[in-house]
């Protein structure tokens, strides 16, 4: 009876190592990815100090919903890399998070079609059924804002007359105090599924 007692615990001892060495492996991961991240920023920006202060923002961001500190980084490279400016990008950021109410692969996606937009200084039809398979339709905004026909604001679009102003307007006006999307991305980290994700 010792002798499989002893059994027993020296197979807990074994797998708690494995356990322990699994965690540790894992956080070496997890440090290596954040400082790989750092150095691109660097790069991007041209800046050390620069992608340190993005990298902290990041992580404050993610303490506050239930995105993570990638799915900002991976944004806020693609808007770098459609030529945004590097003050512009957490504001635009944190829009789209609201927008996205906390869900990673609409942030993705409505960042791409944010980048695309102010990259091409208008809105065009490819962007607006991204943003609208996102869960967000900016001309709907803009008629909102405006009084304006969804007829004649898509006449414009056609026309090249929604400007990236009118389409960033939109996106402050759906995330601001009486919006649609004011505080989402906080409500949203409350969920079940983003309480799941952060312990992943």
């Amino acid at each position: 009876v010792a002798t499989t007692a002893a059994t027993s615990l020296a197979g807990i001892g074994v797998a708690g190592g494995a356990a322990m060495t699994a965690f540790i492996v894992s956080s070496s991961k997890a440090a290596a990815d954040v400082e790989d991240l750092g150095i691109q920023f660097e790069v991007l920006t041209g800046s050390a100090k620069t992608a340190a202060e993005l990298m902290k923002t990041f992580r404050e961001e993610e303490e506050k919903s239930a995105l993570n500190l990638s799915d900002y980084a991976t944004a806020a490279k693609t808007m770098l890399a459609f030529g945004a400016s590097v003050e512009g990008i957490m504001p635009a950021l944190r829009m789209i998070g609201d927008v996205s109410m906390g869900n990673s692969e609409r942030f993705g996606s409505l960042a791409l079609a944010f980048a695309q937009t102010t990259a091409a200084g208008r809105l065009m039809g490819q962007e607006v059924l991204q943003f609208v398979n996102a869960g967000f339709n900016p001309l709907e905004q803009i008629a909102r804002d405006t009084g304006r026909s969804m007829q004649d604001l898509k006449k414009d679009m056609e026309d090249g007359k929604i400007t990236v102003e009118m389409v960033k307007n939109a996106f402050v006006s759906a995330t601001s105090e009486g919006g649609r999307f004011y505080k989402a991305i906080e409500k949203g980290s409350d969920t079940t599924n983003a309480k799941i994700n952060k312990l992943g």
